[in-house]
């Protein structure tokens, strides 16, 4: 995967912080991508990155990719609450309408107890 900023609100307080990280992190999926195909290597796994479900629609809509690989990381989630209209559950549900159908997840840092 390529280096993500992440947002959590301890880092990221306010909307504009937000927005400028979640666009850095595909600007570094986008140098990454293009550094692995000037070596002749495979892309890596992109990152999308947020605290609403909007932000992690937004990441998915700069993320630089013309067609979705089998595997997307998501970032800022290792300590995020399970439930709530920012919670885990509903980042993965808006995830899973927005993104292709066979996109699986790879959540950074989730703990087994978030996801019994």
């Amino acid at each position: 995967a390529q280096m993500d900023c992440c947002v959590e609100p301890e880092i990221a307080g306010d909307d504009v912080t937000r927005a400028f990280r979640i666009a850095e992190t595909a600007r570094l999926y986008g140098q990454c991508a293009k550094g692995a195909r000037d070596e002749g290597l495979l892309a890596p796994m992109p990152v999308l990155q947020g605290w609403t479900p909007d932000d992690y629609r937004r990441s998915a809509d700069l993320l630089p990719v013309c067609t979705w690989p089998a595997l997307v990381g998501v970032g800022s989630v290792c300590r995020r609450e399970v439930g709530g209209p920012h919670g885990l559950v509903r980042v993965i549900e808006t995830l899973d309408r927005d993104l292709p159908a066979h996109v699986r997840l790879h959540l950074f840092g989730v703990k087994g107890s978030a996801l019994d």
